[in-house]
């Protein structure tokens, strides 16, 4: 069972909170192109760095730009292992032995009636030396196949108990059973498409899933080219030949150059004896960027929406200004490496000038860094229920709770800081269920200090009672990003209610 936090203070938490001043904001339940330019409105950040060339002739004719990959190179190596298996602790240490990085997708901890002990803490084991995890929904169901309620829920709740479980951000989703799309219902693609959106998913492993007339744009979702070793009888043959296929497939670099290993830890005996034969033969080539899934994610949705502007030049010296989706929100901290022939040096924060053969690059760091504390909290019957596999909480001083009004058609936030440190820069963003048309605006909440409570109470737009969407239970959460003490941290608060039924 989840371990319920704070039940003796609920009742009295509840009450002083309900007595702060409440803010109240409209939510309009607009999103941005889906296929346009930062098609999940993700927060931006914006820096200036100045290059200096040999002389002004040089700094006149230059010219930088944007790379489609971390340190210019030619591929990304990664891995994809679905599933909550206990092999994955044996296929991470054989990985990480070479010096490969992978991202796991797991299910929930809580998918039966009992935990299995070591799932309290597996997530986190997982991340560790580079490696990452991503969702895989919570009881794997095939998506294409249960109510569209159940479905964001499937995707969006096992996001905010990996974040919770890991502290560490989750971009990526892989489908169960591959399941993405059904003859009998053309709208499952892409209502799935836009329920992965709102919770904040930008990558996945399926390259079909990616199709402009279902609403999702290569320049939207980043994606594989799968290596397929083979999930039983293993052989490091098959390395060789996917491998040659994806440096034979020109469209395959451009659209999504990354290959990455999976799909299942089901080896058996030899089976692994093959594949730590192919891993020792493909590890350290010195043109690949050996990266998780989350890294790669991140990378590719900052490259396809950032601006890269040049905005004074003077002597042998150019400035330019680089604004970008934050890692904070894109969810990995890669920096963005620049091809900038000819640069002698670069003077910038954050920013670094790499010589690499005959080519200078420039990688500009994030200016933010990933949340280093996250919770989750579901409101249930007016308790705070933590979503770490642990139970336990990260931010204990910091308490939200989500409550959904069906009647007055509101969420609303209550937050209470009973810790010493002042919450600043809170911003918060909502994840609507599709029954409710999406919002991908960033609110500013402003501040929070110490011994104090505020209430935010949200104005959901309309929703439409078409019964595909409506009927049963319904999955809200809210991601809110602040600093703590100079420390970025996030708090996902969730809730679920049924919609009032139409008037009549």
């Amino acid at each position: 069972m989840k371990k319920i936090l704070f039940s003796s203070l609920a009742a009295a938490i509840c009450a002083g909170l309900c007595a702060a001043v409440a803010q109240s904001i409209n939510v309009t339940g607009t999103t941005v192109d889906r296929k346009g330019k930062n098609p999940l409105n993700l927060m931006t950040q914006t820096t200036e760095f100045t290059v200096s060339y040999a002389d002004a002739g040089q700094a006149a004719a230059a010219k930088v730009e944007k790379l489609p990959l971390y340190n210019g190179k030619s591929w990304a190596f990664s891995a994809r292992w679905d599933d909550s298996n206990q092999a994955h602790y044996r296929m991470h240490e054989l990985m990480t032995r070479y010096g490969y990085k992978g991202t796991f997708y797991l299910n929930s901890a809580y998918r039966g009636k009992e935990m299995p002990p070591f799932m309290s803490h597996f997530a986190k084991d997982l991340c560790k030396d580079g490696c990452s995890v991503g969702g895989h929904s919570m009881t794997h169901p095939r998506l294409t196949e249960i109510p569209r309620n159940e479905m964001f829920r499937e995707v969006a709740k096992i996001r905010l108990e990996l974040e919770a479980g890991t502290d560490y951000p989750v971009n990526s989703f892989a489908f169960p059973y591959g399941k993405y799309r059904i003859a009998s219902d053309p709208a499952a693609h892409p209502d799935i498409a836009e329920a992965l959106f709102r919770t904040g998913y930008h990558h996945n492993t399926y390259s079909g899933f990616i199709k402009p007339e279902a609403g999702v744009s290569p320049n939207a979702v980043s994606c594989v080219f799968n290596i397929l070793p083979g999930d039983r009888n293993t052989k490091a043959e098959n390395f060789d030949r996917d491998i040659a296929k994806a440096l034979q497939d020109a469209d395959a670099q451009q659209q999504n150059p990354c290959m990455t290993l999976g799909i299942h830890v089901w080896m058996k005996g030899k089976d692994w004896d093959e594949m730590e034969a192919g891993l020792k033969k493909y590890a350290a080539n010195p043109d690949w960027w050996y990266c998780n899934q989350n890294e790669y994610a991140a990378y590719r949705y900052r490259f396809f929406h950032s601006v890269l502007e040049k905005i004074r030049q003077g002597g042998n010296k150019v400035t330019y200004r680089l604004t970008l989706p934050s890692a904070r929100y894109a969810g990995a901290a890669v920096p963005l490496t620049l091809a900038a022939p000819g640069a002698v040096s670069v003077d910038g924060k954050d920013c670094e000038l790499v010589k690499s053969g005959d080519r200078a690059l420039i990688n500009v760091a994030s200016a933010t860094v990933l949340p280093q504390k996250i919770d989750a909290l579901e409101t249930v019957d007016g308790q705070a229920i933590s979503l770490a596999t642990d139970g336990k909480r990260d931010l204990p001083e910091l308490t939200m709770f989500l409550y959904y009004d069906a009647k007055a058609g509101t969420l609303t936030l209550k937050a209470e800081n009973t810790g010493t440190t002042a919450v600043e820069r809170l911003t918060a963003r909502l994840g609507l269920p599709l029954v409710y048309p999406g919002d991908d605006h960033n609110f500013e909440l402003g501040d929070l200090v110490p011994g104090s409570s505020s209430s935010y109470v949200f104005k959901l737009p309309k929703p439409h009672h078409d019964p595909v969407y409506a009927s049963g239970r319904q999955f809200f959460f809210i991601q809110t990003d602040f600093d703590l003490a100079g420390i970025p941290a996030r708090i996902y608060a969730a809730t679920e209610g049924e919609l009032e039924a139409p008037a009549k």
